[in-house]
């Protein structure tokens, strides 16, 4: 089902790693940016590169993280359900969201959720205000090496640690003694120190978009995914990019709407039982309850902050499902547990559906992407002096993995403008003198970031008419052109 999918940013990690390798990381150049944001995955990338006859083509495909991901989240959702058809029906609802199956694959964010579910097991399990020394060292061992790893997952887990802080500072009333011995103040100080004292990416990043968020960034990604799922046929007059996406089928907006109505649901009767039975359910499971405080909030925090930056994450309210679903089981009256394992059911048909409309309408990049391993290896030999523009993430990234021994701040490979790519679709005059890739075999064309358009190969005959393209390449489904 998920074999052959990919992200359109995969390859780009492989390719810094490459870079890495090659000893190729200039430090003004934007691969070098990439790598300081999250070192300790390029650095994992490169270690698995350099294992004898593994093909670095393949390795976006291949599902690496599967195994360790399905245990630490069966384990997790075990725990905290006591029943093992719970784990095994809620991993079966968590590893078939994704339309692509990233999850299980060489995904950065994918491994900080590994790392960052280890660490609420670790707080979980305990009992006891006094941690074990064996599970102080695993917190400590998690909260430094997960910075390194993803942005994203880093950033829910400062939110999450500080809410729990805030929640238990709440209970001691004031009671100064536990505030300055409380556990969760000397995890925050640990983050402050790896994220602040090692880390770029919390001051070229966070704090940006923190101190100076963009208010007309987030009412245009929100105003971006209304139009993306509940609209057909879109033409805004004031935004040619808008007119270009692809259109989701009205079949899947359907899905999406019955699942977070479900979602919904399952948080607010956890929610009411909070309040309805607030006695006995926090003396029995008073940390599970404030993690699930926590990681609600955070997520909240963390979609409006991604949604400056033009991503709107609405599928991180999945994080304080993980504590609902099987807390809400755990707690409810056997009457309705049978109920709750249908609706559990429902949603994995919901999601398995989901995945086959997504397939069947080609809103996924399912493919052996080696055919763009030849065209990459033909300008290799005769384009490796020359700028080398991109109109697509896709293309872009598996070129880079071939270019990668030559990046450096002057590399030759590079987006192309988005209004010249606007442009191109639309049969108008492209900046001259550039090298352009058009790559007629993707499913779609991820530009301007999160922006999914419509593929190339819809109007291969008007590009091929603009009298401002010459052609200088073609390989069928993947032409060179120059403007």
């Amino acid at each position: 089902m998920y074999s052959g999918s990919i992200d359109d940013f995969a390859a780009k990690h492989v390719a810094v790693s490459l870079a890495l390798i090659h000893n190729c990381l200039d430090p003004w150049s934007y691969f070098n940016y990439l790598f300081e944001e999250i070192p300790g995955y390029y650095t994992f990338i490169s270690a698995l590169l350099l294992v004898p006859n593994l093909d670095y083509y393949s390795l976006p495909v291949l599902p690496i993280q599967m195994i360790p991901y399905l245990m630490i989240f069966w384990t997790l959702i075990y725990i905290l359900s006591g029943k093992k058809l719970v784990a095994t029906l809620a991993s079966m609802w968590y590893f078939s969201i994704s339309y692509n199956g990233k999850n299980l694959f060489l995904w950065p964010h994918s491994l900080g959720d590994i790392i960052f579910y280890s660490f609420l097991l670790s707080i979980l399990i305990q009992t006891k205000e006094q941690l074990k020394p064996e599970h102080k060292l695993n917190t400590i061992l998690i909260l430094i090496i997960l910075p390194f790893i993803s942005y994203n997952v880093s950033f829910i887990l400062i939110l999450t640690v500080l809410f729990l802080f805030i929640i238990e500072i709440i209970n001691y009333k004031n009671s100064l003694q536990k505030i300055v011995n409380n556990r969760f103040l000397r995890i925050i100080l640990i983050i402050i120190v790896t994220e602040f004292g090692l880390l770029n990416f919390i001051y070229n990043s966070i704090l940006r978009n923190m101190l100076f968020p963009s208010y007309d960034g987030i009412l245009s990604t929100v105003n971006l995914f209304l139009k993306t799922f509940f609209l057909s046929q879109t033409s805004d007059p004031d935004s040619l990019l808008i007119a270009l996406l692809i259109e989701y089928p009205h079949e899947l907006t359907i899905i999406c709407i019955a699942k977070y109505i479900i979602y919904l649901a399952i948080i607010l009767s956890f929610l009411n039982m909070l309040k309805t039975n607030k006695l006995y359910t926090y003396k029995k499971q008073k940390m599970c309850i404030s993690v699930f405080i926590g990681l609600f909030l955070s997520s909240l925090i963390f979609i409006l902050v991604r949604a400056t930056i033009g991503h709107f994450a609405i599928d991180r309210l999945t994080y304080p499902l993980i504590l609902a679903i099987p807390l809400l089981y755990r707690y409810l009256d056997l009457k309705y547990k049978k109920a709750f394992i249908v609706l559990i059911l429902v949603l994995i048909m919901l999601n398995f559906i989901a995945i086959f409309i997504a397939l069947d309408s080609k809103i996924v990049q399912k493919d052996d992407f080696r055919y763009i391993q030849t065209s990459a290896d033909w300008a290799n030999a005769h384009l490796n002096d020359i700028i080398i523009r991109f109109p697509d993430q896709l293309t872009f990234a598996f070129y880079n993995v071939e270019f990668s021994y030559l990046v450096n701040s002057e590399s030759n490979l590079r987006y192309l403008d988005i209004i010249d790519t606007i442009n191109i679709y639309n049969n108008s005059i492209v900046a001259k003198n550039q090298t352009i890739v058009i790559n007629y075999r993707a499913s779609y064309n991820n530009i301007g970031g999160w922006y999914c358009a419509k593929p190339f190969s819809l109007v291969r005959n008007t590009i091929d008419e603009n009298k401002n393209l010459s052609k200088i390449y073609d390989l069928h489904y993947i032409c060179i052109y120059q403007s």
